[in-house]
């Protein structure tokens, strides 16, 4: 049976078995996609780092899942044991796989997508590796991907983060976007968004998570502040522990965007706020505009409109986050 030609249940596309969950530390690729998709399917499975030494004793007849990278050691680890395997699955939420996404990385993210992910394609192809993807997006893109005889498989996030997350609207004015360095154009063109809204409401805190060099660039207005960043269970701690008001999810247009899944709509919901969302095929898969968070096209002045009719809507805020804090709750589709 060859890759399948349409999004099925995932029941069908899945195989049953043990698995081995491959990952580079508690990251959200694994708690957002791999480890709900499991655990619903009501797999065991164990999680191993990169740094752990793989040993056939332990693995032998298990499914290896390697999250979005592979480690030197894993991959001679499968060169000579591949056939003691049950299966073997790369799992990817970014586009990792075109060489023309990478050139638009900076030289970091290149450097890392590169050695773990990208230059392993035609390996994975020969070890008849399965691919789980994130979005509808990646599985139209990789649907001749794999090689005859395996899986393709989109699956949708789930929130990590269990009912207890968005529990207080009425939380402090805190506006937040927590984008990583790969959002860095993402910033650049929310700081004059911030500027405007911090005119019209001083009294609200702008929270970012960046260097330095953004820290520096903020220093002209105090009600910004840069935290640094942090690992995966730390930022979900801090999340949970200190609410926020608004939750900004802007997408540019690119080729990294094209690819993204809309887990940003969970962190918004755990950390008690409504979000405020790029109008993209990436968010528009979780929020309708108006019921559960606001879908804005990227035009600055429009969220400088929609952040600050939310500041001053204290209803829309309670109505908004209710349905938001729903919507989190229900276990969307997986195929």
């Amino acid at each position: 049976m060859g890759v399948t030609d349409s999004r099925v249940d995932a029941v069908c596309n899945i195989k049953n078995g043990r698995y081995i969950v491959v990952e580079e530390g508690s990251n959200p690729s694994s708690d957002f996609f791999v480890k709900p998709l499991l655990t619903r399917l009501s797999f065991k499975f164990t999680c191993y780092q990169h740094s752990d030494t793989p040993n056939i004793a332990d693995i032998e007849n298990t499914i290896l899942v390697f999250v979005r990278y592979i480690p030197s050691t894993w991959r001679l680890f499968v060169d000579q044991y591949r056939h003691r395997l049950a299966g073997l699955v790369i799992f990817i939420d970014d586009d990792l796989f075109d060489g023309r996404v990478l050139a638009s990385l900076s030289w970091g993210y290149l450097s890392k997508w590169y050695r773990l992910a990208y230059r392993h394609q035609s390996w994975l192809k020969q070890q008849k590796a399965d691919l789980w993807v994130s979005t509808p997006y990646l599985f139209d893109k990789y649907r001749d991907w794999c090689a005859p005889g395996c899986q393709l498989t989109s699956i949708d996030p789930v929130s990590p983060y269990g009912e207890d997350g968005a529990d207080s609207f009425l939380s402090s004015p805190i506006i937040f976007y927590h984008g990583s360095p790969s959002h860095r154009a993402e910033i650049d063109w929310l700081l004059p968004v911030f500027e405007k809204v911090l005119h019209m409401h001083p009294q609200v805190t702008i929270e970012l998570i960046g260097d330095d060099t953004l820290r520096r660039r903020c220093l002209k207005f105090p009600q910004i502040r840069v935290l640094h960043p942090m690992s995966w269970l730390s930022y979900q701690r801090m999340l949970k522990e200190s609410k926020r008001l608004i939750g900004l999810a802007p997408l540019l247009d690119t080729k990294v965007n094209a690819a993204r899944a809309p887990t940003k709509y969970f962190d918004i919901s755990a950390a008690g706020a409504v979000g405020v969302y790029a109008n993209s095929h990436v968010y528009r898969q979780l929020v309708t505009h108006k019921v559960n968070g606001l879908l804005v096209e990227m035009d600055q002045d429009a969220w400088v409109e929609a952040i600050t009719s939310l500041i001053d809507d204290v209803q829309q805020r309670r109505a908004l986050f209710i349905e938001a804090g729903r919507r989190q709750l229900i276990l969307p589709d997986i195929v």
